[in-house]
């Protein structure tokens, strides 16, 4: 059994930035490592980081698990973001970090 199968049975959620993520063991390998050394998205949140104002409106297309999203809402507040996910098998992983990260975005 390897690290992230005994850690991650242990501990569902990682911390990311403020923001948490659920870990699935479904998830590869090279995803478990970005989540575990905290780099999971990072060129992206940084770019978010960089360039979101809390007067702007954001369409993400795209969510994935919700982590930009979740981000993009504790800055911006919920009603100013609407993010759609193509994948409908993602929306209960998606709705999971939302309540765990307390925002409540147009999904």
């Amino acid at each position: 059994m390897s690290w992230y199968q005994i850690r991650y049975r242990i501990s569902k959620w990682e911390l990311i930035d403020g923001i948490y993520v659920p870990v699935y063991l479904r998830y590869s390998y090279s995803v478990l490592r970005f989540i575990d050394d905290g780099t999971y998205e990072c060129e992206e949140l940084n770019i978010v980081k960089r360039k979101l104002k809390q007067s702007d409106i954001v369409l993400e297309l795209g969510t994935g698990i919700g982590f930009i999203a979740a981000h993009c809402a504790k800055t911006i507040g919920n009603e100013l973001l609407n993010t759609f996910e193509a994948n409908h098998l993602m929306e209960p992983v998606i709705n999971e970090l939302f309540i765990k990260t307390r925002v409540q975005p147009n999904l």
